[in-house]
C-alpha cells in the first residue's frame, strides 16, 4: 500500500519535472528565433552590429511594447542564466597555457585589472550623476512644454 503512495509521488514529481523541461526546451527555442532573425537581418543587410545583438534588440522591443509576454521566456531565460557561467569555463581552462606569461608578469596583469576595474567603476558613477543632475531639468521642460 505505502509502495503505490511513493511510486504515486515520485510520478507526480517525473511529471512535474518533464514539463518543466519541455517548457524551458520551448521557451530556449523561442529565444534561438530571436538570434536567427537577428542574424539573417544582419547577412541581408550588411550591417557592422553582430546578428545576436540585433536579435536582442528585436526581443526586448518586443518585450517593451507587451507583443511578447515575459511569462513566454522567463523559465528558458532563467535556465540560460542558470548555466551561463559554465561558458566561462573554457576560457579560464585556456588561460592554463599561460603559465609562465602568469609567473612571471602576473602581478601586473592583476594589478591592471584592478586599476581598470575602478576606472571605470569611478567614470560610471561620475557620468551618472551628471545624467541625474540634467535629468530633473529636462522634466520641468517637459512640463513646461504640456502647459
Amino acid at each position: 500500500m505505502w509502495i503505490r503512495s511513493v511510486m504515486g509521488m515520485y510520478i507526480s514529481k517525473l511529471k512535474q519535472f518533464v514539463r518543466w523541461l519541455v517548457k524551458a526546451v520551448l521557451q530556449i527555442c523561442f529565444l534561438i528565433v530571436f538570434f536567427l532573425i537577428g542574424e539573417q537581418l544582419q547577412q541581408w543587410f550588411n550591417l557592422v552590429v553582430p546578428g545576436s545583438l540585433i536579435g536582442l534588440i528585436l526581443l526586448f522591443t518586443c518585450l517593451s511594447f507587451k507583443i511578447i509576454k515575459m511569462e513566454w521566456i522567463n523559465v528558458g531565460a532563467a535556465f540560460l542564466l542558470m548555466i551561463m557561467p559554465l561558458f566561462f569555463i573554457p576560457s579560464m581552462t585556456g588561460l592554463m597555457d599561460y603559465g609562465q606569461l602568469f609567473l612571471h608578469q602576473g602581478i601586473f596583469i592583476i594589478i591592471d585589472i584592478v586599476v581598470s576595474a575602478f576606472v571605470i567603476f569611478f567614470v560610471s558613477g561620475w557620468a551618472v550623476q551628471q545624467l541625474i543632475k540634467i535629468w530633473p531639468s529636462s522634466k520641468k521642460a517637459d512640463k513646461e512644454v504640456t502647459k
